[in-house]
């Protein structure tokens, strides 16, 4: 992820690209897990601002 905001900040879009391709499965599977440990947490907040990133990523 790092790679790719240093990429975004060089301009460099297809490098955004294929690094955002290889770390949106990754980021999704960490927010899912996220959310239910919010959800076991009844964290109600946490849990629409995971929704509205995972919103975002697929």
């Amino acid at each position: 992820l790092l790679r790719a905001i240093k990429r975004l900040i060089s301009g460099d879009k297809r490098s955004l690209d294929v690094a955002r391709s290889n770390t949106n499965s990754e980021l999704t599977q960490t927010l899912q897990q996220l959310k239910k440990s919010a959800a076991s947490e009844a964290d109600a907040g946490l849990i629409s601002h995971i929704d509205d990133l995972l919103h975002l990523l697929l």
